[in-house]
């Protein structure tokens, strides 16, 4: 009976903590540079199973978005937002991604690097997304995926 009285008191410590370390799905922390200078992350964030799914508008606060219940266990998810007058959409990001923070790099126009390695891709339609950086360099790189905003007319938004 001894060890009732301890065990008890660790149930209950146990059950204080687990709630709000186990329970909350941790943010994905999300920085974007455009041309080399950081640039406000966006306010939301559209999720959704690549190759259909219905999409989800996550807020994104303080540069930290969260994945959906119901996207962690998708074979892959496609994030769409907008930033700095662009359309930006990222196919086939698997969960596990989203356990680590994102800087995505954007240019304008490169002469070296991952921009310039697609010769018939504009930089302007390239992004870089480097996974947990000053980690351990892991990153994609994704021809395509910027576009730019479009007015109600139809017209691109002239930054």
């Amino acid at each position: 009976m001894k060890h009732f009285g301890v065990i008890a008191w660790l149930m209950m410590a146990f059950s204080l903590v687990a709630p709000s370390s186990w329970g909350e799905q941790k943010c994905t922390h999300i920085r974007v540079e455009l041309n080399g200078a950081a640039v406000p992350a966006p306010r939301n964030i559209t999720l959704l199973k690549t190759r259909g799914g219905t999409p989800i508008v996550v807020r994104v606060e303080d540069g930290c978005f969260q994945l959906p219940e119901k996207l962690r266990h998708s074979e892959s998810i496609d994030v769409i937002f907008q930033v700095e007058g662009d359309n930006i959409h990222l196919t086939g990001r698997r969960p596990s991604d989203f356990a680590v923070g994102w800087n995505l790099v954007l240019k304008d126009s490169a002469t070296e690097g991952p921009f310039a390695a697609f010769e018939s891709v504009p930089a302007r339609e390239i992004c870089v997304v480097e996974f947990e950086p000053g980690g351990d360099g892991t990153a994609i790189v994704q021809t395509g995926c910027r576009s730019a905003k479009k007015k109600t007319d139809g017209s691109p938004v002239q930054k």
